[in-house]
């Protein structure tokens, strides 16, 4: 394999790699996470599954491993408020 084909293969693995780990959602902390942010977010979406993409979107770029989201409510401009763990 040539240098430039394995820059290339190298560069298409870091990409992938990058874009597969999101953040998981999770109901309870366990010991070993720690807390890096608590955030609160206000969309105008009527799917609770809008505002936690949301959630998940502000955790990945607060480069969190984890959340857990504290709550949800509205009806037509959700509110939810969440804890983003490393």
């Amino acid at each position: 394999m040539s240098m430039n084909a394995k820059i290339i293969t190298a560069l298409f693995l870091s990409i992938i790699s990058t874009n597969t780990f999101a953040a998981t959602e999770i109901l309870k902390p366990t010991p070993d996470m720690k807390e890096i942010a608590r955030i609160s977010l206000s969309e105008k979406i009527t799917n609770p599954a809008g505002i936690e993409d949301k959630v998940r979107e502000k955790a990945d770029s607060l480069q969190g491993n984890y959340y857990q989201i504290t709550s949800i409510s509205g009806r037509d401009y959700l509110h939810a408020t969440a804890i983003i763990y490393k």
